[in-house]
């Protein structure tokens, strides 16, 4: 998993998201956005009202697979995707974060911890 790719191979994984990314690119002239982009952006929203509605919790699977493989990733520039792109806005709303750590491996939740100690918002 790198960095360049990050977008592309969260889109096969989770093909609910190809349309949501094609309406982002439409928003950025036809480029690509970056992954920070896409997943602030799109995918952070998405994942969000996933936990708020209490829906498809195969989906929400899925997602935090995916987040656990970016959490092992030796590319540093995805592990910052997920830390400060998804990680950091869940931690706004302690609600859906105390939902989401239902789903997280174990890496993903040491990295939640780590951007909830560093914001100053800790258990």
């Amino acid at each position: 998993m790198t960095y360049d790719a990050l977008s592309s191979e969260l889109i096969a994984l989770i093909p609910e998201l190809r349309e949501p990314y094609e309406k982002e690119v439409e928003w950025w002239d036809g480029k690509d956005p970056g992954p920070h982009n896409f997943f602030g952006d799109v995918v952070t929203p998405f994942l969000l009202d996933l936990l708020g509605k209490c829906e498809n919790e195969e989906l929400i699977r899925r997602l935090f697979v995916f987040f656990a493989e970016m959490a092992s990733s030796e590319d540093k520039g995805v592990q910052e995707v997920l830390s400060f792109s998804v990680l950091e806005r869940l931690g706004d709303d302690k609600q859906l974060l105390t939902k989401a750590y239902l789903f997280m491996s174990d890496s993903v939740k040491r990295l939640s911890d780590e951007v909830e100690q560093y914001l100053g918002r800790g258990k």
